[in-house]
């Protein structure tokens, strides 16, 4: 998947940081001069990564903080734009991207242990009253039969949830 940036920098060497990133990342990067053209911008678009230049967000008493506002969930990086080698903030996009997938991974994790409870708490919960609703005297057959298949629907359920055996 392509990478979409956006680069904030009134700098002249913007654009050939811009050339050597895309190349490297594979990314679409759209430069924008200002802070009004990134806001607008921002606004528009969404990005996986907003680069502000130091030196542009100084300017302004709120700093980078209005941008980071309006980026969403993009990657945030305030960098000074490079004397002479862009390969600093390659480095810099590369090890910020690996981080967001690394804490997207383990939010992922969390999110499905936290349903995977929720659930065998659920199963447990239908297979205990069911098993409870069996045990009454007078039962119809016609409920019976349909408590037992509850039952058996709520077990199949129960053993999928379980985690697969490590060899």
């Amino acid at each position: 998947m392509e990478a979409t940036i956006l680069l904030v920098s009134a700098s002249a060497k913007a654009e050939g940081c811009a050339s050597f990133l895309s190349k490297r990342l594979n990314a679409s990067i759209e430069i924008v001069a200002n802070r009004r053209s990134a806001l607008a911008t921002l606004r528009r678009n969404e990005f996986q990564v907003v680069m502000v230049d130091a030196d542009l967000a100084m300017q302004y008493p709120d700093g980078a903080d209005l941008f980071w506002q309006h980026s969403g969930l993009a990657l945030p990086i305030l960098f000074r734009m490079p004397a002479e080698d862009c390969s600093v903030l390659l480095r810099e996009v590369r090890a910020g991207l690996a981080r967001r997938e690394r804490e997207q991974q383990l939010a992922r994790r969390a999110v499905t242990a936290a349903l995977e409870a929720e659930l065998k708490s659920s199963v447990t919960g239908i297979l205990l009253e069911s098993e409870l609703a069996l045990r009454e005297p007078g039962l119809s057959p016609v409920l019976e039969r349909r408590l037992r298949h509850l039952t058996e629907l709520a077990i199949s359920l129960r053993d999928r949830l379980r985690p697969e055996p490590s060899s």
